[in-house]
């Protein structure tokens, strides 16, 4: 999956690069003919995180802020009024939804194709199979995060994962 917001290019689930660094990767980073910056997953690429990505192969994925109201991190949102971010730890990616007000909706953790329901946030949380119609508020090719309006009038997180 590749995300371009803010002058940055998500290339991986572990690698973002600004678009002019992306740009320099041409031969790690090939582009998809839109002017995106795509690469393979880093565990599949030879190149060291460090070669590959300027970053080290974190970049805008914050190692740290998970639980605050506006982490310091790239907002990965694509609805208004929501906003998602990724934190990379220890192989491990979590993932935070908040609204404008910073209150945490729900959270999760991802990693070798396993998916953990964390225990902060607001509203309920659902693993499925496959996403509604439409496009998802976050997908990064791993896990992809779409909201459900219940007849009760709150929300569901409806998650699905690659595997």
């Amino acid at each position: 999956m590749q995300l371009k917001k803010h002058g940055i290019v998500l290339v991986s689930a572990l690698c973002v690069l600004p678009v002019a660094a992306a740009a320099a990767d041409e031969e790690c980073c090939p582009s998809d003919g839109n002017g995106v910056r795509m690469m393979q997953s880093l565990a599949a690429s030879s190149a060291p995180p460090t070669e590959c990505c300027p970053s080290g192969g974190n970049g805008m994925v914050a190692g740290t802020g998970m639980g605050l109201a506006q982490p310091n991190t790239l907002d990965l949102s694509t609805y208004p009024g929501w906003h998602t971010y990724a934190f990379m730890r220890d192989g491990i990616r979590y993932v935070q939804i908040n609204d404008d007000a910073g209150n945490i909706h729900a959270a999760i953790a991802t990693a070798n194709g396993s998916m953990l329901i964390l225990p902060m946030g607001e509203d309920e949380v659902r693993r499925v199979s496959m996403l509604p119609a439409g496009r998802p508020m976050y997908d990064d090719g791993i896990v992809a995060i779409a909201p459900q309006v219940t007849p009760t009038g709150s929300i569901v997180w409806l998650v699905k994962t690659a595997r």
